[in-house]
């Protein structure tokens, strides 16, 4: 048998774990995205069905713990026909300026177990602004804590890691993965769980009920077994 003929187990697997870690890197995309403030092109991802698809593509690979996203998958299915006023509407009413306002930032959970919640909230922005600085980003300013922003640094995580797998620098993709689930034990794992329980509560059925839904079903995929009691 010719040698050049038989494929390199090695980097048989780092192709597989770079595919993991884009496809892994799409979902946290999707749900920045659905997270920041609508706009056009959210609402022709709805029309078209991209979103639906690309996510269920994009967690084929879980096999059949991907059922535990197709109901929410298929909700955003649904949403197919909403028009970005409504979006606005929903947006602004769950998320807005209003007292009753759900805060997608990870400092307004925080306050609780603190004396001075105005003095962690710096400590975390600054803490958060060093976590980006080190790969090179840099939010908005007054953005660092929020939803989409840490959504969105995963997912620039996740392409980082799959850049290295298919370097052939497993070392380094590894340790970013490490990275990813430090980030999540240390922030977004935190505050996800009350924040995505409150949307439910507070949201009548509609696209944002649909995606807090999945985000917290995903991120406790994404952990496994063991993750921090707030997701059991």
């Amino acid at each position: 048998m010719n040698p050049s003929v038989v494929s390199d187990p090695l980097q048989n697997a780092f192709g597989i774990l770079a595919q993991v870690a884009e496809d892994r890197g799409r979902v946290y995309r999707w749900l920045s995205l659905g997270f920041y403030a609508p706009d056009e092109v959210l609402v022709e991802a709805l029309r078209q069905g991209a979103v639906k698809q690309e996510l269920i593509q994009a967690t084929a690979w879980l096999g059949m713990d991907q059922r535990r996203l197709l109901d929410c998958l298929d909700g955003l299915g649904a949403r197919a026909d909403t028009s970005l006023p409504q979006l606005q509407d929903a947006y602004e009413s769950l998320f807005g300026k209003s007292v009753a306002r759900i805060p997608a930032r990870e400092a307004a959970y925080l306050w609780r177990s603190v004396t001075h919640p105005v003095e962690v909230s710096s400590e975390l922005n600054r803490a958060l602004i060093n976590i980006y600085g080190q790969y090179g980003l840099k939010p908005r300013p007054d953005a660092e804590d929020s939803l989409p922003v840490e959504l969105e640094f995963l997912a620039y995580l996740c392409q980082l890691e799959r850049q290295t797998w298919q370097a052939g620098t497993s070392k380094t993709a590894r340790e970013l993965r490490r990275q990813e689930r430090a980030f999540l034990t240390d922030h977004l794992g935190r505050w996800l769980p009350e924040f995505c329980q409150r949307v439910e509560e507070g949201a009548r059925p509609s696209f944002y009920s649909v995606l807090s839904a999945l985000a917290l079903r995903w991120l406790k995929l994404e952990y496994g077994p063991g993750y921090p009691s707030p997701l059991s």
